[in-house]
């Protein structure tokens, strides 16, 4: 089943949620900077991500 402009919606949502740090459950630090951000989507996202909260559990 397709569902056009889904992606596009659950990605405003969920960037939406960072910005006011609504259900972030982790922080990235770069550079001395700060990022709010989700374990799942970093997860998603990266392998380096992936296999650093996989081994959390």
């Amino acid at each position: 089943m397709d569902f056009p402009g889904h992606f596009q919606h659950i990605f405003k949502q969920l960037n939406h949620q960072r910005l006011h740090a609504q259900l972030c459950d982790c922080v990235v630090v770069v550079g001395g900077q700060s990022f709010q951000a989700h374990s799942s989507i970093l997860a998603a996202c990266s392998s380096h991500f992936r296999t650093h909260y996989s081994d959390l559990f």
